[in-house]
């Protein structure tokens, strides 16, 4: 009996941490502006937070071995550095853990050194079904304990979305068994004054009851200047910047919706400068206006400033 992985549709948002209140960056009062029109669905472009970076920032110390073991793994045996792997990227290893950080990019692999007892042979199937799920929430809490301890700040944590991973035995005549969660994984976004940060994120993976397995995360260090936080543009000019963009790519679609993402740039040390975008994203339609099932995501620029 082989074994067939899925992701289960059991998807539950926990959103940590709100916007904070303040002064619009907008030129004009979101409640004087259209949050829909002709398609376009802006209602997710709420007011910024007229603050800069916050006081307190992830630095380089998240990928000090010494940190990671004891706070992220939360382990007593020190992790030995054990070489590099394609130039940049630094070994360790403990008793439990095997461990690859990349300065260059602000990431960071841990695994169990028992990894291989991660597959899920046929007979293993019951052993999983009889095992207690741990509570989604209580998994979500014990991960932004171990990155808020690690050294990323609770401000920089925005969504937290657990998933629980189910498998399949497949059975000699094509049919399959019942679904039994073989891991649950806890995905957490970066996020600077309530907007998200594109591809900066810590995914950590439990097993059903709750023993931490692995950690995988990209969370480069923030410049000190040079990000662009803010814009003057209004909720209608973006909006019409978008009808714009998205008629000049011909596609059909039922709504557009927009919302803020901040961009990061890389630069020469290693850290990343912010940019705010305003993305817009689409459920593409074919002719017959049948769903293509494929998310169109374009970027804005909107001359953003500090």
């Amino acid at each position: 009996m082989s074994i067939r992985f899925s992701i289960a549709a059991f998807v539950r948002h926990t959103l940590i941490g709100a916007m904070v209140a303040g002064s619009s960056a907008l030129a004009q009062s979101p409640v004087d502006l259209p949050v829909a029109t002709n398609g376009y669905d802006g209602s997710a472009l709420q007011p910024l937070n007229p603050a800069g970076l916050p006081s307190i920032i992830a630095t380089w110390e998240i990928l000090d071995p010494d940190r990671i073991s004891q706070y992220l793994l939360r382990s007593e045996a020190p992790l030995e550095y054990q070489g590099v792997r394609a130039q940049t990227r630094l070994l360790f290893s403990s008793a439990d853990w095997n461990v690859e950080t990349d300065p260059l990019d602000g990431s960071l692999l841990a695994t169990r050194s028992d990894a291989a007892a991660d597959e899920v042979p046929g007979g293993a199937l019951a052993e999983l079904a009889a095992l207690p799920l741990a509570d989604p929430f209580a998994l979500e809490l014990d991960a932004r304990a171990r990155l808020e301890q690690l050294g990323i700040p609770p401000e920089e944590i925005g969504t937290v979305v657990t998933r629980r991973v189910q498998v399949q035995g497949v059975l000699a005549d094509g049919g399959t068994t019942r679904s039994v969660v073989h891991a649950q994984k806890v995905f957490l976004s970066r996020s600077i004054n309530g907007v998200g940060v594109e591809g900066h994120r810590a995914v950590l993976t439990y097993t059903p009851d709750g023993v931490f397995r692995r950690a995988l995360l990209h969370w480069p260090p923030l410049a000190q200047e040079g990000h662009r936080l803010h814009t003057t543009m209004s909720r209608a000019e973006i909006m019409a910047r978008a009808e714009q963009a998205v008629a000049a790519r011909d596609a059909n679609f039922e709504q557009v919706r927009l919302r803020w993402r901040l961009l990061p740039s890389p630069t020469s040390s290693g850290d990343v400068r912010l940019t705010l975008i305003a993305q817009a994203s689409f459920d593409e339609l074919s002719a017959d206006g049948a769903h293509l099932g494929e998310r169109v995501v374009l970027d804005l620029d909107l001359e953003a400033s500090e």
